[in-house]
């Protein structure tokens, strides 16, 4: 995505939920990458396309099964620390504490303590 118009809004009365923010982008689709990086920062958070000035679509992010290159692992011995070219890859083994398991170097960790790489 290039040069999109972004407006934010915080704490709109939301009779589900009390209060709720809202970003909106002026973009046609979202691109698989942006949402998974939604789902890790904050999953569960519903996506509404809106066209025409109605919902054409709604989706509710979930945590991610697999993330390819969005963190890096926190284990100094891990080969991805040491070979440039080496993408990490974490699993999800528990999506309700959100911990995932490197693919390399096989650790557990709470998805709150890896580095997310933009």
């Amino acid at each position: 995505m290039t040069e999109v118009v972004a407006t934010v809004g915080l704490n709109y009365p939301s009779s589900k939920l009390g209060r709720k923010d809202l970003i909106k982008l002026e973009t046609e689709e979202l691109p698989a990458r942006v949402l998974q990086h939604i789902a890790v920062v904050c999953a569960g958070v519903s996506i509404k396309r809106v066209k025409n000035y109605q919902v054409d679509k709604k989706i509710v992010v979930a945590l991610p099964e697999l993330m390819v290159g969005q963190a890096r692992c926190r284990n100094p011995s891990c080969i991805t620390q040491f070979e440039r070219d080496v993408v990490t890859r974490f699993r999800c083994v528990d999506a309700e504490s959100q911990r995932f398991r490197c693919a390399f170097c096989e650790r557990i960790f709470p998805l709150n303590e890896l580095e997310l790489i933009a």
